[in-house]
């Protein structure tokens, strides 16, 4: 009998996977298994065993599409309460679309007297990618390796990161529910990637901490009883030129007494004495969350002074929607300000109306016929969701501010895109940037936004360049002049000088008019036609008006 039990306690000293050493009496110390893992389906097996666990480590790459959470409910948290998964070093593992990795307590808080509380946590000592799709769950406790975040990947912030972690456009990495983020390493955020700090959760960025920051960091704010408060700390270095947004992420009903102030605060801990003069530095502004048109023009109105500078109302806002909002017909919002529009939602521009704007798409946007999307200054128009750009509507990349369509994107063109081009010294390029599909029948129209200092000079390669971009035979790519749709006599205004100077030119081919503005009603001829359609724009707005260019015929 003796001889029986040392061999079979050899036997499980040999497999180390299935070594389960069961708990004497409630309360007491369990010893649990230690399991190598290689394939998700070991990965699953691992998480679901009747037995307690201590550690699962990944031995080998693989990529995981399904739920592999260390789960906390009433059937695995005695065997999982205190289980530690860990990526090897040397290894990748891939969190795949719908795969999710990490700890989660859904509902189940655990037994705080017996010790048994979830307590699970996730080391990566080795490479995460995650992709489209692909989660990171609470609690990340700590990546002494590489993370890797592509578009479409959302990660929670380790409670400790040592490593690198590298956030891709379209990417999130945020603070989960009860942890601070420590960062002893470097934290990189893409252009179009985002950071963020929320559920009262700092991030702590310590003094060997590097954040090179190109893309957006949503800090989160909030009033406690006595001050406002803001779920960040700087030690090290914050470097690179993305966007740091401050959001009030409190209750409604005590909302942050000073929010400037706080921009202040976060000016002194990036040892900023300007947010506005260098333009190669962090950019901080507040974000205003607004649910009707009349709010939106609130929040792109008035003038403050910020840390001892003068701020137009606008140019440090940045403005996300709350619900669905129409740029009504007739009116016009020209702002320095951000837009945000969140999936799910949708933002449109009536007819007659003119938004421009710095603008971020992640739902629907929709231009209506006789309407125009633009880009301002210094703030690029994302679509990173659905946008459609209907017949005689008018889409512009102006001001050194880019469009750029998104892999994942739909941009539907029934109108006209005004593509800015410019000669930057180093070659020609165009301010439209496609990694996603583009359809419709209409026109993409290439146009010199500094004739002089940076003319273009290959501008036929360009028209070239876009068309291959864009991959798609029923839009119309060239070369052209911008112009204003109804403005005939360039006078910036589209009113019944128009009609008379389109009239005459019709008449007698006589007078200074913009040739690509006088085929009014879009039939791609020159005739009274023309004349009577800007007649009825001009009387009333109901009657639309062509944006098509007019190309006279030899």
């Amino acid at each position: 009998m003796r001889k029986n039990r040392i061999v079979s306690l050899i036997s499980a000293v040999m497999l180390t996977v299935t070594v389960v050493f069961s708990a004497l009496s409630t309360g007491a110390l369990a010893i649990g298994a230690v399991i190598d893992v290689s394939s998700e389906p070991e990965l699953k097996a691992a998480l679901n065993m009747k037995s307690k666990v201590d550690r699962i480590n990944i031995t080998g790459d693989f990529t995981v599409n399904s739920d592999c959470t260390i789960m906390f409910d009433e059937d695995h948290l005695p065997y999982y309460c205190d289980a530690v998964m860990t990526v090897a070093a040397g290894v990748t593992l891939t969190v795949g679309y719908e795969g999710v990795i990490g700890s989660f307590w859904p509902s189940y808080e655990g037994d705080w007297e017996t010790g048994d509380v979830p307590n699970g946590k996730l080391i990566n000592n080795g490479t995460i990618v995650v992709e489209y799709g692909g989660t990171i769950a609470a609690e990340f406790d700590e990546n002494n390796g590489v993370v890797l975040i592509k578009e479409g990947g959302d990660v929670v912030c380790a409670n400790e990161n040592h490593g690198t972690v590298t956030v891709l456009s379209g990417g999130i990495y945020e603070t989960t529910q009860g942890f601070i983020a420590y960062n002893d390493g470097t934290i990189n955020v893409d252009n179009g990637a985002m950071m963020a700090s929320q559920f009262g959760c700092s991030i702590v960025n310590g003094e060997n901490g590097v954040i090179n920051l190109y893309g957006q960091f949503n800090c989160g704010c909030f009033n406690t009883e006595d001050e406002d408060v803001m779920l960040f700390e700087n030690r090290g270095k914050v470097e690179g030129d993305g966007m740091i947004l401050l959001c009030d992420i409190g209750d409604e009903t005590k909302p942050v007494n000073d929010m400037d102030a706080l921009i202040e605060d976060m000016m002194g801990m990036l040892d900023m004495e300007s947010r506005f003069d260098d333009w190669d530095h962090v950019g901080i502004c507040r974000l205003v969350q607004i649910k009707t048109f009349e709010e939106l023009v609130a929040a792109t109105t008035g003038k403050r002074v910020v840390a001892g500078e003068r701020v137009e109302g606008d140019m440090d806002t940045v403005i996300m929607l709350l619900e669905d909002i129409e740029i009504p017909a007739g009116k016009t919002v020209a702002t320095m300000a951000g837009l945000i529009v969140p999936v799910d939602l949708r933002l449109t521009v009536c007819r007659g109306a003119t938004l421009e704007c710095g603008l971020q798409n992640n739902g629907a946007v929709e231009v209506q016929s006789g309407g125009t999307l633009a880009t301002t200054m210094g703030a690029y128009i994302i679509n990173s969701g659905v946008m459609s750009i209907e017949k005689d509507a008018i889409l512009i990349s102006q001001m050194g501010s880019a469009f750029i369509n998104d892999a994942y994107a739909g941009l539907m063109i029934n109108g006209t895109f005004f593509c800015g081009c410019l000669n930057y010294g180093s070659g020609d390029i165009s301010w439209f940037y496609n990694y996603g599909d583009v359809n419709g029948t209409g026109t993409i129209q290439l146009y010199e936004v500094e004739p002089d200092d940076m003319a273009v000079e290959n501008m036929e390669k360009l028209v070239e360049d876009v068309t291959a971009m864009v991959n798609n035979d029923t839009l119309t790519v060239q070369a052209g002049e911008i112009f204003t749709p109804g403005d005939i006599n360039n006078d910036g205004k589209v009113n019944n000088k128009d009609v008379v100077a389109l009239f005459r030119y019709v008449s007698s081919g006589t007078g200074n008019v913009v040739i690509a503005a006088l085929d009014t009603n879009g039939d791609g001829k020159l005739n009274n036609k023309d004349v009577v359609a800007l007649f009825r724009y001009v009387s009333d707005n109901n009657h639309g008006i062509s944006t098509k260019p007019y190309t006279p015929k030899d």
